[in-house]
């Protein structure tokens, strides 16, 4: 069972759209382990994050759970490209791991190794998708806390 979350997104082009991101509806945000370290707790953020990849597709990261060495239980998330007609929007619950102010996770396919690093800076998360079949650059998100 999942849910849909409409977003709203205003394009380069300056127009505006909806789009829906897909997240299970037994999301469960339980928080950080005591004796976390700062650098890994302050990837939690308890409303999620939000943004989207090279501005068009709607993206979602909910940090469920950090545990004290660092590893993390996270729901990624993304929708379908505004007036495209591609890949449907999905979640995948994922192990990741925090190391030197990054968050990485690989993204489960039996066609590619898709790498997803997450930088964090104050308020912010700044993504990269990676597909090992893909000769293109990285796509690029920019996350900002949900209120």
């Amino acid at each position: 069972m999942f849910l849909l979350r409409v977003f709203i997104l205003l394009l380069a082009s300056g127009s505006i759209c909806f789009a829906e991101v897909a997240r299970p509806s037994n999301l469960k945000v339980v928080g950080v382990e005591d004796d976390t370290p700062t650098e890994c707790r302050a990837f939690f953020h308890e409303t999620g994050w939000e943004g989207s990849w090279d501005n068009v597709r709607p993206h979602e990261l909910w940090i469920e759970s950090i545990h004290k060495d660092c590893t993390a239980q996270v729901v990624y998330s993304f929708g379908v490209r505004p007036g495209k007609n591609d890949v449907a929007g999905y979640f995948r619950i994922i192990k990741a791991e925090i190391k030197d102010n990054t968050m990485s996770f690989n993204i489960p396919s039996s066609t590619a190794k898709i790498t997803v690093l997450y930088k964090l800076d104050n308020d912010t998360l700044s993504g990269t998708w990676q597909s090992s079949l893909s000769t293109n650059k990285p796509a690029t998100a920019l996350l900002i806390k949900r209120k």
